[in-house]
């Protein structure tokens, strides 16, 4: 816009004439983690913040640690022996699973790095977390561009300040769902407001827990991992990977190599996305749970787009 459509605009506002015009006590804003001035929130929204109490009541989100020397201390984990590697327990003398981020991905995935803990970590810059090491819990990347994903962790694995993590005594199923939603897409924006998503800024995040929604979390959460760790796991790239879908052995035994190959990579590809849009569905499903349970879902999108749904054979998603 010239200046001349700023200024007729500005003018427009304080005499309350423009529709850019908002309204709002500097009190409402109290109940907001650091009370930043987001006065666009709507009035449901904000009366999330009072209703809900934060995350970190009920969870610990932890930042992790710093190598000092990445090129030194991390590998691939396909460039290490087996023989020096420990994926499922977490112990000294061995190479570990190392949690550092990721771009956007949902439930599961960004399981690629190793961290050298043949010395306990002890040439290492900081070993910030240490105490919460191989504990099993629920990471995101602290800087992303692609929007907050927070993905299921086993037990057994470190994490740096890049792959913050989130640890509970308690299950975190209902926690995992609210932040996998854009009920929490939307909180987030008003309390973290750029692309850096700090344990203090996942930790403000209120929890407001309905039956509904605690009636099928343990349920829907298995469903969503196990359905985001089969398509990781049906890489090269994971270390649980055991076969290539499309060159399993079919019964067209009567067919020629090609044809049986061509068919078999048809047969994977409409699965593909059968399997990407069930997932699409349970997101869809976990967003109006979880709006209804904050009484958001006029407020929110309910809806999941394809390309959002963060399954790496979606070829929409990639």
């Amino acid at each position: 816009r010239n200046e001349s459509e700023k200024s007729r605009i500005l003018l427009a506002s304080v005499s309350g004439e423009g529709s850019s015009a908002f309204r709002s006590s500097g009190v409402e804003f109290l109940t907001i983690p650091t009370s930043p001035i987001v006065y666009w929130l709507s009035s449901a929204l904000l009366q999330s913040f009072a209703k809900g109490r934060p995350l970190r009541d009920r969870a610990e989100p932890r930042k992790g640690m710093d190598t000092g020397d990445n090129a030194r201390f991390l590998r691939g984990w396909w460039e290490v022996s087996r023989s020096k590697t420990s994926l499922t327990e977490f112990r000294s003398g061995y190479w570990v699973p190392y949690n550092k981020g990721g771009g956007f991905r949902r439930w599961y995935g960004y399981r690629e790095f190793l961290v050298d803990w043949r010395s306990n970590g002890s040439e290492m810059r900081t070993r910030s977390g240490a105490r919460h090491f191989g504990r099993e819990g629920w990471t995101w990347g602290t800087v992303t561009s692609g929007g907050f994903s927070i993905r299921y962790t086993p037990a057994g694995a470190a994490f740096d300040n890049g792959g913050c993590t989130l640890f509970s005594q308690n299950d975190l199923s209902v926690a995992a769902l609210i932040l996998n939603s854009t009920t929490a897409d939307s909180i987030l924006a008003a309390i973290s407001p750029t692309l850096n998503f700090q344990p203090i800024n996942v930790g403000a995040v209120p929890i407001v827990v309905s039956d509904a929604l605690s009636s099928v979390a343990d349920s829907a959460v298995k469903e969503l991992v196990s359905c985001s760790r089969a398509d990781w796991d049906s890489f090269e790239t994971s270390w649980d990977f055991t076969e290539t879908p499309w060159l399993v052995k079919t019964t067209s035994s009567d067919q020629g190599l090609e044809t049986r190959l061509a068919m078999r990579a048809d047969e994977c590809s409409a699965r593909w996305r059968e399997i990407t849009e069930v997932q699409r569905l349970r997101e869809a499903s976990n967003n109006r749970m979880v709006a209804e349970a904050y009484g958001l879902e006029d407020e929110v999108a309910l809806d999941v787009e394809k390309q959002r749904v963060s399954l790496t054979r979606n070829v929409e998603f990639r």
